[in-house]
This record gives structure tokens, C-alpha cells and sequence, in this order.
């Protein structure tokens, strides 16, 4: 957050920083103070990994003004949303992802009038994907990366510590959800598996919506993807279901096969032979 300065600029100043805390601020009578102790953010952050790759307990920022001030909380939603909503934020082979989920107001009475915003914020899990070989969520990456070459794909392309989804480069993310035979009998040369694989597209509305199609009509009419080690990837059943909250729910569920060639059995190796004559 204190990297946008619009929303630095809203803020008091507390020993030449601006008042962005933790669980709790200094106290109004703080020499450290910068002349007037509001608007102030503090900001908690309890995240408890649960079902779904969702955190409960989520991240929630205070936003407080003085009464009367001629700075509001809601002066605040344009800036905060532009800094938290759809971010991602990477450290290692995880991606965590934060979106807005809804904003509580109300009036604090204590030594002065406070007026308080507080904004809550999911937070998702976003782990990498591509594990085995051959693997169909690499598979469906790379189609997807060569229809939209400026979309992000998240565990495949690399990002800053932080990143925003934008129009301009919307963001993808595929996650296998389940392995299971397939319909076919196994033969000696492969054994068919059926993966469901869904998909997450992070953008604006209008953008979110065009790309789901395009995705969904492109791929109900391919019979088959390329996987890694030259086979094919079956594209059996395309579901759509736009949803509020793309970070949680998928846009699109995938079921597909293809075929994992049997590893051959190590033999051990005939030491010596013995023959006897009677």
C-alpha cells in the first residue's frame, strides 16, 4: 500500500512515514505524530489455510477518520481496491491472491468521534501446478499461453514480489482437480487416465467474460492437445460457470484424457547357472 501515492497522500504522517500499522496505531498523543493523527489504516492479517486453497479469516483494513475531518473513509474505496483487489503476492512456488469481499462502516465514540471503514479481503492460494510428466495442466498452459501471449499464467510465468491483474494482460490459472482411470483398458504400451482440470480467469468483467468464451468455444471444437511427450490430450467434456469471485471458484471445468506409457519393471539380472548331470 505504500507504494501508491494517491493513497499515501490521503494519509497522516508518523515519524515521516504514513500511517499504515499493524493490529494497532500509537497513541493520538505520540510525539512521533506529524501534526494530526488521522486518517490512519491498520491493517490484520489472520489467514488459516483451509478447504478449497481458501484462507479463513482473511485480511481486513481499518480505515479511520476523524469527524468532521475533510477526508471520509469512502475517500479511501478507489485507492485501496486499486492496491489490494485481484493482487498477487509470490514468495517462492506459492502465490497468494487477495480479493475485495465486502466493506463495513460505522462511528467510533471515545475521547473524539472516529468514523471507520473496514475493508475484508479473501485471500486464495494460488501453489504451482506443473509436477509430472507428462502433465495435462502443462499441456493446457502452453494452448492457452499461445492463444493469449500476454496473460499471465501463475505458477508458470514469473512475477514480482507483488502483481496486479490488468485488462491488458488478464491472468490464468489452471489447477488439477482430479485423476482417474480412464474408460479404456489399459495394454501393454498404455494405460488411460481421466484428469479434471479447472480454470481460473482473473480480469476485468467485460475482458473475463470475452475470454471464457473464446477459451470455451476453442477448446469444445479441439479434439486433442499436445502433451509434453508427444501424445494426445483428449478434450472430452468443456463446463462453463462464471462466478462473482474467480480467485475462489473455477469459470470452467475440463475433462480430458490421455495416456501414461507403463514403466517396464526392473529385472534382476541371472547371476550364474548351475548344471548338474545325472
Amino acid at each position: 500500500m505504500c507504494d501508491s501515492a494517491d493513497l499515501v497522500n490521503l494519509l497522516a504522517k508518523y515519524n515521516g512515514k504514513p500511517a499504515i500499522f499493524q493490529r494497532k496505531a500509537p497513541d493520538d498523543s505520540d510525539e512521533l505524530w506529524e501534526g494530526d493523527p488521522y486518517p490512519q489504516i491498520i491493517y490484520e492479517i489472520e489467514l488459516k489455510e483451509g478447504m478449497e486453497r481458501e484462507f479463513t479469516g482473511g485480511i481486513h483494513l481499518h480505515v479511520l477518520c476523524k469527524s468532521g475531518q475533510p477526508v471520509k473513509p469512502e475517500d479511501f474505496k478507489k485507492t485501496i481496491l486499486e492496491a489490494m483487489d485481484c493482487c498477487f503476492f509470490s514468495k517462492e512456488n506459492v502465490i497468494l491472491g487477495t480479493k475485495w469481499n465486502h466493506t463495513d462502516s460505522g462511528v467510533t465514540e471515545n475521547q473524539i468521534a472516529v468514523e471507520e471503514s473496514i475493508y475484508a479481503f479473501d485471500g486464495m492460494l494460488f501453489s504451482k501446478q506443473e509436477t509430472m510428466e507428462p502433465d495435462p495442466v502443462t499441456a493446457l498452459n502452453s494452448w492457452i499461453k499461445k492463444m493469449y501471449e500476454n496473460a499471465v499464467i501463475l505458477g508458470r510465468d514469473p512475477l514480482g514480489d507483488i502483481w496486479k491483474a490488468e485488462n491488458s494482460e488478464p491472468t490464468v490459472y489452471c489447477r488439477l482437480e482430479s485423476l482417474i482411470p480412464g474408460p479404456y483398458k489399459d495394454t501393454w504400451y498404455s494405460s488411460w487416465i481421466t484428469a479434471g482440470i479447472r480454470v481460473h480467469i482473473i480480469a476485468e468483467q467485460n475482458k473475463k467474460l470475452s475470454i471464457i468464451r473464446e477459451i470455451s468455444e476453442k477448446l469444445a471444437g479441439t479434439e486433442k492437445l499436445t502433451m509434453s511427450d508427444g501424445g494426445p490430450l483428449l478434450i472430452m467434456k468443456v463446463n462453463y460457470n462464471d462466478t462473482l469471485n474467480p480467485l475462489k471458484h473455477r469459470q470452467f471445468f475440463i475433462e480430458c484424457q490421455y495416456g501414461v506409457t507403463p514403466k517396464e519393471e526392473e529385472k534382476q539380472p541371472i547371476r550364474s547357472i548351475d548344471i548338474q548331470e545325472g
